[in-house]
């Protein structure tokens, strides 16, 4: 993830940004196979390599 860093309050931060790229994954995101399925938004962010995979998955 893209970052500037900007004085907040006082502080130097890291504010996280979208890129061109991020704008891109973000506009083919899938809606859905099913009609009234939710699109799996976070699987096509991994795909784009704009998010890590988690190493741990959790079962309800």
């Amino acid at each position: 993830m893209e970052t500037l860093k900007i004085v907040i309050d006082g502080q130097l931060q890291a504010v996280p940004v979208l890129t061109a790229r991020h704008l891109i994954a973000i506009s083919n995101i899938r809606t859905g196979v099913i009609p009234g399925c939710a699109p799996d938004i976070l699987r096509d962010l991994v795909e784009a390599g704009l998010v890590e995979e988690p190493a741990h998955e959790f079962a309800l």
